[in-house]
């Protein structure tokens, strides 16, 4: 992400934004919660992309807080998140990542993920970057 981008974050502003997406349930959020310190959070829901069959969920959003890596919460984040998708009926899940991001990408596909050819361009904070699409099944 562009550090200019990043530095012009507003707490305020999202903290809102945030809020309402919790209030409304899309997409559902989970957070984890470490020594009374939130260690990060996932938010997933129904697929958006038009392109993929309606039993395929999505990811659309996992952080865990850098002093929480290495720890599996993010692996527990998705575990969580895999758990309900398919109690609801989805067998499959994707999510986008950047295609220059290749510790989160490791991270997916230690967790099951696999690239499925799908690429965009995305901007962010005036910067052209992108992002590649991987699949994983869940409830198996």
């Amino acid at each position: 992400m562009p550090s200019g981008y990043l530095a012009a974050l507003d707490v305020v502003t999202g903290a809102v934004r945030w809020l309402r997406t919790v209030t409304v349930g899309t997409p559902r959020v989970f957070v984890a919660i470490v020594s009374d310190s939130v260690a990060g959070w996932i938010a997933f829901g129904p697929s958006r992309d038009d392109d993929v069959e309606s039993h395929c969920a999505e990811i659309e959003a996992i952080y865990v807080a850098p002093s929480f890596w290495k720890r599996g919460i993010g692996t527990a984040l998705m575990n969580a998140a895999s758990e309900r998708l398919h109690a609801e009926g989805y067998s499959a899940v994707t999510l986008w990542v950047l295609k220059d991001n290749k510790p989160a990408q490791a991270f997916y596909v230690e967790n099951g993920f696999q690239a499925d050819g799908s690429v965009r361009a995305i901007e962010i904070g005036g910067a052209a970057l992108t992002e590649v699409r991987l699949k994983g099944r869940i409830g198996e």
